[in-house]
């Protein structure tokens, strides 16, 4: 059985900052996209180099953060050729979780031995809501 193909049209897919980061879309970097059903015309920005957005990456996260960000759907990479990049096999290889530095407040809540933050209840590298976070105005909500 064939996967159907899904695609979104440029403007959900592309907010405004992210057209600034990119680049407006062209003929020659996305054929055919003022033919898609509500095409939205957008102030014409050139695209940033990606490796002026992230300046602390190497050649091979910028060319596969360029295969992941592609403007044109059909020249975007698949999750399995995105793990197969050399980006994850390269050296550094990635660290256990166990051996990842925790946040001080992450450090001092775990020596507590109250769970929240990797104490002996905690398993190395689960995901936490901390308590408070919501009514601090630091967690948000996406509402698609």
């Amino acid at each position: 059985m064939e996967r159907e193909k899904y695609t979104l049209t440029f403007p959900v897919i592309y907010p405004r900052g992210a057209i600034q980061a990119m680049g407006t879309p062209t003929e020659e970097t996305w054929p055919g996209h003022t033919k898609l059903p509500d095409y939205v015309a957008f102030k014409s920005y050139p695209p940033t180099p990606l490796r002026d957005i992230f300046i602390a990456a190497g050649p091979d996260l910028i060319a596969l953060l360029d295969r992941m960000l592609a403007l044109d759907p059909n020249k975007r990479c698949t999750s399995q050729q995105a793990l197969k990049s050399d980006y994850f096999s390269n050296r550094p290889y990635p660290s256990d979780g166990s051996q990842l530095p925790l946040p001080a407040g992450l450090r001092e809540e775990g020596a507590a031995g109250d769970g929240a933050g990797g104490g002996d209840n905690a398993r190395p590298g689960a995901k936490r809501k901390r308590p408070g976070l919501a009514e601090s105005g630091l967690a948000k909500r996406l509402v698609f």
